[in-house]
């Protein structure tokens, strides 16, 4: 019961992010939720370097004139910037005792980010992976990326 309404709780706090309506400010547990779960869903299997990169991301963007405004958690949830959230909200819940050990990281990482002593290993604000890069390469926005840094399978840059 817990569960389904942290779950409820955020999908209308997500609402709150992109404006339609101001009566429900997001808690810091709520936005730490919405980052982890970000982080779990697109660097899970990357590593811990690989998901402090995508971390360092959000971060860098949270942190940039463009997407201050929308903090951390709105920069999670905007909308086709991570796929994991482009039909909303994806509540992360880890059954497998890898997935597990991930989820415990991004609980930790994201928690950093959200009480400010995150520090982020790449100066990028794009990312994505070495095989979409190859099919995308000519998309508007990838085309401009300037590479940074390669961990894993994903190249990081910024546009």
């Amino acid at each position: 019961m817990k569960n389904l309404f942290v779950i409820i709780t955020i999908l209308i706090s997500s609402i709150s992010v992109f404006g339609a309506t101001k009566k429900h400010k997001m808690t810091q547990e709520e936005i730490t939720n919405v980052v982890a779960s970000t982080l779990y869903f697109e660097a899970r299997g990357e590593g811990e370097t690989g998901i402090k990169a995508v971390a360092s991301i959000i971060w860098n963007r949270a942190h940039e004139k463009r997407w201050s405004k929308l903090g951390l958690a709105g920069v999670c949830l905007q909308k086709k910037q991570f796929e994991c959230h482009n039909k909303g909200f994806k509540q992360a819940n880890p059954i497998k005792a890898l997935d597990k050990k991930a989820w415990i990281y991004c609980q930790k990482i994201a928690k950093e980010m959200t009480d400010g002593t995150f520090k982020p290993i790449t100066t990028g604000n794009h990312y994505l992976t070495v095989k979409l890069f190859n099919k995308v390469s000519s998309s508007h926005w990838a085309k401009k990326m300037i590479e940074t840094k390669i961990i894993g399978n994903h190249i990081f840059g910024r546009c």
